[in-house]
């Protein structure tokens, strides 16, 4: 019996949904799961028998009792997906292969596009077992009709990094935030008295001495730049459709503060608040001015304290275990019959 998981690849470099399975990849490949790897394009014209003979070398190691652990979503359209899955239920018949989906996203919630949810559904009811982002997202799928009865929680991103931290992060009263101003349009418009350092590229230029911008920075040096800054990490959203997806999901930037140690300030409502709550990793606010107001309150030696939990729980995710547990969890519930 072997294990393998799906890995796209042919994105842009920073995109974070390739970074995402590459890494959960990495982190698989540690714990004796192979890769099924394919490239991400346009499948829209592809003629039935060229596709078929593609997926069909994507799936060549198959053989009885594996098991296949499918990275969602692929980024592929739904046709794309459906047929791949066609393919593996053939192995599931005459092989007893098991699938697993790993869901990292749920496009039609993530894009607001409640629609297609149903279709998304039946899609993955066809999993043995699913891995999901956080309970909430089960209870949301639930009211969509999900079925599947094996469910396995992520509950926070991993974090690969290619640098060791040392020392301890410097006591700064600033509040980094790792995200484009595009997308988060809150760091264009920031009256706060904390300054705020941005992990990305300025879209518009900006005469505001309280926002600085790094740059970007690639996703392997993050957590090492986020350390040596120092400070707090910040996790917020203005936008009301994309803040109902964020208190269901597991935010890729949780990890990333996590893994840096900063100690973190997140909006209420966003699904990782209550990790941060319970193992006192920083501070749980519902705006912004409140955001500012308590880091500024915040002494050296409370943010030692502090600093020193992230630090310590980071090691999980610095070492891959939310993946690693998930998926050897999942593999579990997948082998095991009840």
């Amino acid at each position: 019996m072997t294990v393998y998981i799906t890995n796209m690849h042919g994105q842009m470099r920073n995109s974070t949904a390739q970074i995402a399975q590459n890494m959960a990849t990495q982190f698989a490949d540690e714990i004796g799961i192979r890769e099924l790897g394919y490239y991400f394009y346009d499948a829209s014209a592809e003629p039935a028998g060229e596709l078929s003979a593609r997926l069909d070398g994507i799936l060549s190691s198959l053989t009885v009792d594996d098991i296949v652990i499918l990275q969602e979503p692929t980024w592929m359209e739904m046709p794309w997906q459906q047929r791949l899955v066609d393919k593996i239920n053939a192995y599931r018949l005459e092989h007893h292969v098991k699938l697993i989906m790993f869901v990292h996203d749920v496009a039609p919630l993530m894009f607001d596009n409640p629609a297609r949810v149903p279709e998304w559904i039946d899609f993955y009811n066809q999993a043995d077992v699913l891995i999901l982002p956080m309970p909430q997202m089960k209870h949301e799928l639930d009211k969509w009709g999900l079925k599947v009865k094996k469910i396995v929680y992520q509950e926070a991103w991993d974090a690969l990094t290619a640098d060791q931290l040392t020392g301890k992060s410097p006591y700064r009263k600033v509040l980094n935030f790792a995200g484009s101003p595009n997308k988060f349009t809150f760091v264009n418009d920031w009256h706060e008295k904390v300054p705020l350092d941005v992990f990305a590229d300025p879209t518009v230029p900006l005469n505001n001495p309280q926002v600085k911008f790094q740059g970007y920075v690639a996703n392997e040096h993050l957590a090492k730049c986020l350390h040596q800054n120092g400070g707090f990490g910040l996790l917020w959203e203005s936008s009301p459709s994309w803040f109902e997806y964020m208190k269901l999901n597991a935010n890729f930037k949780f990890g990333s503060y996590l893994a840096a140690g900063l100690p973190i300030v997140i909006h209420r409502g966003i699904a990782q608040a209550d990790l941060v709550e319970k193992y006192h990793l920083g501070k749980v606010v519902d705006s912004l001015a409140e955001a500012s107001e308590w880091v500024q309150s915040v002494t050296e030696d409370q943010y030692r304290q502090l600093a020193n939990h992230v630090y310590q729980f980071g090691w999980l995710n610095r070492q891959g275990m939310f993946t690693k547990r998930a998926l050897t969890e999942a593999v579990f519930q997948a082998r095991l019959e009840e």
